[in-house]
């Protein structure tokens, strides 16, 4: 019976040993496939944040040569004329107001 016994409890401890192997095999692996996706996910949110970065960047590139466009005077007085039929103001018609003065004092434009 003390044969058995200990047969037994060695046969038990090899076999629990394998279980413990196999689990921590199998720990290992769910950790790398974990990290492996991740990886993927940072991946995928790089790549969004990288498309929206480069049409950021072309939006203010349009942007920045839309403003230039738009601030030729030349082309500000066109539109004006023609969209708004206004005409350049004469030097009589300039108001001046003093800005440094409590109580701002109007003057013509014309001396």
């Amino acid at each position: 019976m003390r044969t058995f016994f200990r047969e037994f409890l060695k046969d038990f401890i090899i076999v629990i040993s394998i279980v413990a192997l196999v689990a921590i095999c199998v720990s290992i692996f769910l950790v790398h496939v974990q990290n492996e996706f991740e990886i993927s996910q940072r991946g995928y949110e790089l790549a969004k944040v990288t498309r929206n970065h480069r049409r950021l960047i072309e939006e203010n590139r349009r942007l920045k040569v839309e403003s230039a466009m738009l601030m030729r005077t030349d082309r500000v007085i066109e539109r004006a004329k023609l969209e708004f039929n206004l005409k350049i103001a004469r030097p009589d018609q300039v108001i001046l107001i003093d800005e440094q003065e409590s109580t701002p004092s109007i003057k013509t434009a014309m001396k």
